[in-house]
Parts: structure tokens; sequence; C-alpha cells
């Protein structure tokens, strides 16, 4: 199977994500979006797992979230990376994105420890709103669209 970990949202969170979004469709003349149920943030991507490696290291995971409170994240705007010359659009993270960072910190010092392996990208909190996105016209700055 093929694993990350990740902090799943509410559906509010979700609403609100997808309104951001339907805002940008009218930019791309092409892309895949993130579906309304798929929407997370992820903290490591593992890649392909056996059930038994996720064995060796749940107990520890769980023994690590026991350290971590519930915490405010905000999102504002929009970014984009290249991937393959096309552009994956997301909403970086403005609020919360330190303690993120130590949370993605951790956990891959607790897969490191039990033997796993990850994906060693520098973590980078976002959330992804599309894929494969083609702009109508190419992007440099993003406008500011009103409510």
């Amino acid at each position: 199977m093929r694993l990350f970990l990740g902090i799943p949202f509410s559906k509010n969170a979700k609403t609100s994500l997808n309104q951001l979004q339907k805002k940008w469709i009218p930019f791309w003349s092409d892309y895949r979006l993130t579906q309304l149920n798929n929407f997370h943030l992820t903290l490591c991507f593992i890649g392909d797992i056996s059930y038994e490696q996720v064995s060796l290291f749940s107990d520890s995971l769980k023994k690590l979230a026991s350290n971590y409170h519930p915490f405010q994240l905000e999102w504002n705007g929009i970014d984009q990376f290249e991937k393959y010359n096309k552009a994956i659009v997301y909403s970086p993270i403005v609020n919360g994105a330190s303690k993120l960072h130590r949370l993605s910190t951790s956990i891959k010092e607790c897969l490191h420890k039990n033997g796993i392996s990850f994906d060693s990208a520098p973590f980078k909190a976002h959330i992804t709103l599309a894929r494969n996105v083609r702009w109508i016209t190419p992007q440099t700055t993003f406008p500011i669209l009103s409510e």
C-alpha cells in the first residue's frame, strides 16, 4: 500500500478550500482538482509499505502523537511549484507552519529510528488545491480575488 502521514480537515475547512479552488478554475485551461474528500496536509510521505512494516512504528507514532495538543492552522491565498512542466497549485499555511514543521520532523525521526524509509524532501506546510495545472496565461503573480 502507498502510505503518507497527514492531517485530515473538518467538513467546514474542506468546503472553504473547495470555494478557493472554484475561484481559480477560470484561470486554468487544464487541471486535476484535489477532491473534496481528499483534502489533507501531508506531514510525511512514506510510499509503498507493507502492513507488517506499519506495525513496526505504529505504537511509536501513537506515543509521539500523545505529546502534541490541538492547534489552529490558517492558510491564505495560493502559490505554485512546477513538477513535470505542469504546476501544482497550493494554499500555503500562514499560521501554524512552525508547529507543523516540528511535528513533521518528529515523525521522520520516529520513522528513521524504526528503520522505515520515507521521502526526504524538505517539509513545506501547504494544502494542494490542484495538480497538472496549465494556466490560460502563465502566472508569476496571483491576483487577489474578491469574495
